[in-house]
């Protein structure tokens, strides 16, 4: 499954000695200059975010378009941990991914040791809703969850984002954009759609920083 650049595939449909791939089925539309592919290999499991999901694929599309290369990111409920391995190949300096679901985890931390990319990418047991929860913000704060979950937490969410930097975020259908752009009082927002799922990136003149 190609989004823009990004190929996802799974081990037994790769060639593991070549990070490029050429497959060319089910294309999204992606403004590239750069036509070198990446290739990203993750093991099917139940953990979510194989790629082919519409909202990690928006996932996947919007983050081409952000300014990721040298900067911190970090992908909230990373389950398989596709979102943090497409941001290390494209150039990330540091990845935190977490998730609180232990066979997510294992899920992600093999996909990142298959992927090579275990150097940058720090796979971690968290929970967002936990009261000492703490963790130094990024330039970029990937969100693929669910509406409720995105509203629930939005100004700890909205914490960890840098000062100058982005949430990118999806798991939401479109009608519920307007709402979650409230909440988290986002000063520009960027939205895409695909079917009945949106992805949008919002950032903030200022971000709130948790007691």
């Amino acid at each position: 499954m190609r989004v823009g650049r990004l190929v996802v595939a799974p081990p037994w449909a790769t060639d593991n000695t070549d990070t490029r791939a050429t497959d060319n089925t089910d294309t999204l539309a992606t403004d590239n200059t750069d036509n070198t592919d990446i290739q990203i290999v993750i093991e099917p499991s139940t953990g979510f975010g194989t790629g082919h999901h519409e909202t990690t694929r928006l996932c996947l599309e919007l983050l081409q378009e952000s300014d990721v290369a040298g900067r911190r990111v970090l992908d909230v409920g990373t389950g398989s941990g596709v979102l943090a391995i497409a941001a290390a190949k494209l150039g990330a300096s540091t990845v935190v991914a977490f998730d609180e679901d232990p066979q997510a985890l294992e899920n992600a931390r093999d996909n990142v040791a298959r992927n090579q990319v275990a150097s940058n990418v720090s796979v971690r047991e968290l929970d967002l809703g936990a009261p000492a929860f703490a963790l130094q913000p990024a330039a970029i704060v990937l969100a693929n969850l669910t509406s409720g979950v995105l509203l629930k937490y939005a100004r700890r969410l909205q914490s960890l984002v840098d000062e100058g930097g982005a949430l990118l975020m999806s798991g939401f259908a479109p009608e519920d954009l307007a709402e979650l752009v409230a909440a988290f009082g986002a000063s520009a927002v960027h939205s895409r759609v695909d079917g009945a799922w949106a992805a949008a990136v919002l950032r903030f003149n200022d971000s709130p920083r948790e007691s």
